[in-house]
């Protein structure tokens, strides 16, 4: 019986295997210690488990609000981990072995996704590709949200490509998770699930009745919006004064300066004014995403989300991601679509932040 699951699932559980072994190998050593949000999550799952609320007892997961008395987070991640750290001693195993198990689960997940849209060995080296990428190796070692909310974004995408009729509106539930687990990715709920539902009506099973895509969508809008209106009496609030584009004052001074400097004042009040250095600071926010410098050689300045002498991409990732575009839209045309789309929404959580420039989680 085992055997007999382990060669019709062979691929799979030897990808399973060798992604989890990059995640688990010295994971009680390495990273060396729990920083930042990390620590947060960590002591607030602990809390939860043994008393149902958050370490100053006066929250609880059901409330859908950030933890009281600290600077708002997503809303359930401390919940999530709850049931895996919270019986396991304090430790780095026990804290990081949750993330690297759902990071694994991650890379099943595009590697299913993958042998849903191309024939098995192409999802295998896709498959393999992520299991070995610099990004997901790092970040699948650490216990910040943004894993774990990709997690399950991705299983609701699968779940719309597999399930059958009504039966897609289950990828509700993991796209509540994901959109009450990570606070940037709150903004690419609408967008993402309007791509993904078009793609697999399109491409895989334009023939079925379009009422289950129509109610998923309609319950995703719904659950935004009920996320905007009760934002107000919650202390997420404070995230919003986040939501800009640019520094004003920054803006201004920028301006005030080419203006004061500038030869030619006329040319200046044209050329040089609040809204022509917006767009410029936004779309230098936008590419800088995308910028072969911080995908391939530096990365983030952050010290807790940095590789340091490393990008978050191989070099030789260049030139099979050159190939697989031209592939892609040579075989799958609308897939490629599909796959564009996602990557012009990918920076907008970046963009809309002006509180840094980050990438490695928001975009």
């Amino acid at each position: 019986m085992l055997l007999k699951l382990f060669k019709s699932h062979r691929s799979l559980i030897l990808l399973f295997c060798f992604t989890l072994l990059l995640r688990l190998f010295w994971l009680d050593k390495i990273p060396i210690g729990i920083v930042h949000d990390n620590i947060n999550f960590s002591l607030n799952a602990k809390a939860i488990y043994y008393t149902g609320k958050d370490v100053s007892g006066t929250w609880n997961p059901f409330m859908l609000t950030p933890v009281p008395d600290e600077f708002p987070q997503a809303e359930l991640p401390y919940a999530i981990i709850a049931p895996v750290v919270g019986p396991l001693p304090f430790s780095l195993m026990a804290i990081h072995g949750f993330y690297a198990c759902i990071n694994t689960l991650l890379v099943i997940l595009i590697f299913l996704i993958a042998g849903s849209l191309f024939p098995p060995g192409q999802s295998l080296i896709i498959g393999i590709v992520a299991a070995i990428n610099p990004w997901n190796i790092f970040f699948g070692r650490t216990a910040f949200e943004a894993p774990l909310a990709l997690f399950f974004y991705l299983l609701a995408w699968y779940i719309i490509i597999k399930a059958k009729a009504w039966s897609k509106l289950f990828a509700l539930l993991p796209l509540f998770f994901g959109f009450y687990t990570y606070m940037a990715y709150k903004i690419l709920l609408l967008p993402f699930i309007t791509v993904i539902l078009f793609h697999t009506y399109a491409q895989l099973h334009h023939r079925e009745d379009k009422r289950p895509y129509i109610l998923l969508l309609a319950g995703c809008i719904g659950l935004f919006f009920f996320f905007v209106v009760s934002i107000r009496n919650q202390q997420t609030s404070v995230r919003l004064s986040e939501l800009s584009v640019v520094n004003t004052e920054n803006v201004s001074n920028i301006v005030n300066a080419e203006r004061r400097f500038s030869l030619e004042p006329k040319v200046t009040n044209i050329l040089s004014n609040k809204y022509f250095q917006t767009m410029k600071a936004a779309m230098s926010k936008y590419f800088g995403a995308y910028s072969f410098e911080y995908l391939f050689v530096s990365n983030e300045n952050i010290p807790h989300f940095a590789l340091w002498n490393h990008g978050y991409l191989y070099y030789v990732d260049i030139i099979f991601l050159v190939l697989g575009c031209c592939f892609v839209f040579a075989k799958q045309r609308k897939f490629w679509y599909a796959c564009m789309t996602i990557l012009i929404m990918a920076p907008i959580p970046s963009v809309l932040s002006a509180v840094s420039i980050s990438y490695s989680q928001r975009s």
